[in-house]
Order: structure tokens, then C-alpha cells, then sequence
């Protein structure tokens, strides 16, 4: 037998009932790192057909009721009854930011002459047609600010008044702002009620629901938004399409049911310029300590580490997370190759620091620079004496922790199940095209590696 192991042996007989242990200096861990912000553009669709119903049920009755309204009649000043009924469906086009509407209407005139001539009356009936155009923003309380302007052009309906003959769509035209305004504020008003906030806010709340990403093992991609944008409505093919931007911090988190994420009351919405679609999320791939002592005791216990004539026992490790390094809480026994005893080998429970490293390519997290510490008792004075580097050393061997399969089978999850859509109210796709390098670290509950799937999101609104 190697003199030393002979002489602990006899050491530890003698110290066992006297043996002293401290606990070492931990600090916190260090939090864990924030993930990285990323930004979903998405539209809102509202159909023009959505747009001609809303209209057409302002004007089912009428579109302009006009009484004893002054208007100029080249006599003075006439008065103008005018009952305008729409005679067809309204037509919605528009492009840029400007919505317009078409609708054809029938119209009953009166008139009756000025003064002392009011006696004179006449009646007529024409035809026309409202042609507007809507500039459409959306204020701080979610709500559609319409302005609406347009003329209202009547065709040929002649007014016979005594000798004088009027055209009434002359008159009309001559006093377009006045007969013409009540028309638009009322259009205004109706394209207000537009329910945007209700369906916006549905969406945001959605966006907090985890959703699923893998099976093995079970991973949920997890949205924190932060901050809301739109862009002002833009008239296309489709109706009016606004352009959100969300700021959202999302990360995948494992586990056998989705992680709790209540969402925040529907933020004020600040201005959009033009809308970014690059999407980044944090994907972590975390190795509790739990796991990690484990599989370090079942790489001790399948190769147990050998000294010059003895053999490490090793029956207890856990690893526990400081501000700088871990700790290694081991306890094992020194079996010297001539003891037949166990009870003759000398045990003791003590305490090593490494410093966590994460070895990008081949997905490997190991404990490196591992020392015995200070706060090791009377065992760690022992071990000493026969070389505690060593034994140091040969207990690094198994610190090393193979997650190269994990990261890659995450990786695979992840990209397949986001290039399906995701979602109910909101549906979220991406196109991951890279994984990027991670961040490294390790915090209260494990061993971090924090990668980010970068790429390019296609999200939709179905409202």
C-alpha cells in the first residue's frame, strides 16, 4: 500500500469522532438573462364588405332629410325641402389611405320662393349619386377617427316656380358644404363604432397563451409583450388593413403543462412607421443541478476514479450554484487495495468549487478548475496528504455534460412546429433560420444555455 493512503487511513480512525465540516461561502447565483426582444408584425383585415353593411345600414331610411333648409336659388334665398333615399348598394373602393364610397340615390324635392313670394312652391323628384372620400387614423383609445369628405351630384330635376324654372341639381350644387355636411358627419359617426379595441385587445390577451413546440421533452414557446404599435389604415383590395408591430420577449420554457403567463391590460398605442416582421426567441437549455449530480454519480459509480492503490467511492454528490463558480458537495471513501473492511477506509463528506463552462460546439457543459475549498474539515486536511489536486482532478473527469442531442432535438421541435401556425385568435408562424451562438450561465435552479432562434414571422389576425 502506498505509505500515504496508510497513514490516512490511520489519521481518519482517529479524527472520525471528531471530524469538523464548515459550510462554504456562497453567494446568489446569477439571475438569469432576459430574452432577447423581439418584434411580430401583424394586420388587421376589416372586409368592405364588413364596411358596406355598416354603411347601409346608416342609410336604409335615408341618406340627406332636408326642411325649409335656406339655400341660394338665384332670387334670394329659397327654402329647400329634400328627402334623398339611397337607390342601390354602396360601393367601397379606395387605395392609399383614403377610403371611398359611391352610393346612388333618388331624391323628392320642394322649394318654395323667398319673401313675399314664398306662395310659390314647386315639387320634383331626381336622381344622384354621393361619391366621398374617408381619411381614417386611429386615436389612443383604439377607436377609428374618420374624416369624410365628398360632394353629392344630382341630375336633372327641374323646379317650376311661377315663370322661374330651377334645376335642383344646380341647387344643390350650389350649396354643397351646407347640404352636403350633415351627410359626412353622420358617416363619421358610424365608422367610429367600427370595433377595433374589442378584437385588438383579444389578440394582445391571446398572445400571453403558451403554446406548444415540442414533445420531448414537452416545450411551450412563451410571448411577454411589452409595447403595441399601428401604423394609420391603409385602403387596399380587402377592405382596411391596419398594420400592428408588437415588442415581445419570448423564451421556450420545458415542462408537462404550460407555464402560467397572465397577460397585461391592452397597452396605448404608440405610432408605427413601417412594419418589421424579425422575430427572435429565446430558447434555454437548461440542466438542473439535480440531473447533473445525477448523472455525475452514475459516471462515478460506472468508473469509479482510482488513486495510486486505492479506489474513490463515491455515495452522495450535489451541486450547488454560487455567484462565481458552484460548489461541489461530495461524499465518498478512500479503498485501499488491502482493506477487506469498508469500515476500515476512510469517508468524509467535503466541498469543491469549479467554474461552469459551456463548449459551443460540441454542446458539452462541464466544471473546470475544480479545488478543494476551504470550508472542507477535517476530511479535506486528509485527502491533502494524499494528493487533493489529484483527487481534484479525477473528479472533473465526470463533471462533463453531454446536452449536444438535447439542444439539437429542441432546435428540430422548435423550427417544425413554428413553420405551422400557431394559434387561435392569433396565428403565429417562423421561418427560423438560425440559432445563433448562446449565452452561458447558470442560475438558482441549473446550468444555462441560452440560445436565440432568430428568423422572419408571418402573423395573422383572425377576428
Amino acid at each position: 500500500m502506498h505509505p500515504r493512503l496508510m497513514l490516512v487511513a490511520l489519521l481518519a480512525l482517529l479524527v472520525s469522532a471528531c471530524s469538523w465540516r464548515a459550510e462554504p461561502d456562497r453567494t446568489p447565483a446569477p439571475p438569469a438573462p432576459r430574452p432577447p426582444l423581439s418584434t411580430i408584425a401583424a394586420t388587421l383585415i376589416i372586409p368592405e364588405n364588413e364596411i358596406a353593411t355598416l354603411l347601409d345600414g346608416l342609410t336604409a331610411d335615408h341618406i340627406a332629410d332636408l326642411r325649409n333648409e335656406p339655400v341660394k336659388c338665384g332670387i334670394g334665398r329659397c327654402r329647400l325641402t329634400l328627402l334623398a333615399r339611397r337607390a342601390g348598394p354602396i360601393i367601397v373602393g379606395g387605395s392609399g389611405d383614403r377610403l371611398e364610397l359611391r352610393m346612388p340615390f333618388t331624391a323628392h324635392a320642394e322649394i318654395a320662393a323667398p319673401g313675399f313670394l314664398s306662395v310659390l312652391r314647386a315639387r320634383s323628384d331626381g336622381t344622384g349619386e354621393a361619391t366621398s372620400a374617408t381619411e381614417l387614423t386611429i386615436g389612443p383609445d383604439w377607436r377609428l377617427r374618420p374624416s369624410t369628405q365628398g360632394t353629392v351630384r344630382l341630375r336633372s330635376g327641374d323646379l317650376h316656380l311661377g315663370p322661374l324654372i330651377f334645376d335642383i341639381a344646380d341647387l344643390w350644387n350650389a350649396n354643397q358644404g351646407k347640404l352636403s355636411a350633415p351627410l359626412w358627419r353622420a358617416m363619421d359617426r358610424q365608422l367610429a363604432h367600427v370595433a377595433i379595441k374589442p378584437q385588438i385587445a383579444r389578440a394582445w390577451a391571446e398572445l400571453f397563451d403558451a403554446l406548444p413546440v415540442g414533445k420531448a421533452p414537452p416545450a411551450w414557446l412563451v410571448l411577454r409583450p411589452e409595447q403595441l404599435r399601428v401604423a394609420r389604415p391603409a385602403i387596399g383590395t380587402d377592405g382596411v388593413t391596419v398594420s400592428l408591430e408588437l415588442d415581445v420577449r419570448g423564451e421556450v420554457v420545458t415542462g408537462n403543462i404550460p407555464p402560467s403567463n397572465p397577460p397585461t391590460p391592452l397597452p396605448r398605442p404608440e405610432h408605427l412607421g413601417a412594419p418589421s416582421d424579425i422575430f427572435a426567441v429565446a430558447v434555454p437549455v437548461l440542466l438542473p443541478y439535480e440531473e447533473a449530480a445525477r448523472l455525475a454519480m452514475a459516471s462515478l459509480q460506472k468508473k469509479p476514479p482510482h488513486l495510486t492503490g486505492a479506489t474513490l467511492i463515491f455515495s452522495d454528490l450535489k451541486i450547488l450554484p454560487s455567484g462565481q463558480d458552484v460548489v461541489v458537495a461530495a461524499r465518498f471513501c478512500i479503498r485501499p487495495g488491502w482493506v477487506l473492511l469498508s469500515w476500515l477506509s476512510p469517508c468524509g463528506e467535503t466541498y469543491l468549487r469549479g467554474t461552469p463552462r459551456f463548449e459551443a460546439a460540441s454542446g458539452t457543459i462541464r466544471i473546470s478548475d475544480v479545488r478543494f475549498d476551504t470550508a472542507g474539515g477535517s476530511f479535506a486536511a486528509l485527502l491533502q496528504l494524499v494528493g487533493g489536486n489529484r483527487i481534484a482532478s479525477l473528479l472533473q473527469n465526470h463533471l462533463v455534460f453531454h446536452e449536444h442531442a438535447q439542444i439539437a432535438r429542441l432546435d428540430r421541435q422548435i423550427a417544425q412546429a413554428l413553420a405551422t401556425p400557431q394559434g387561435n385568435i392569433v396565428q403565429i408562424a417562423a421561418d427560423i433560420q438560425s440559432f445563433g451562438a448562446p449565452r452561458f450561465t447558470w442560475t438558482d435552479k441549473g446550468f444555462l444555455a441560452l440560445f436565440s432562434a432568430k428568423g422572419r414571422t408571418r402573423t395573422t389576425l383572425r377576428l
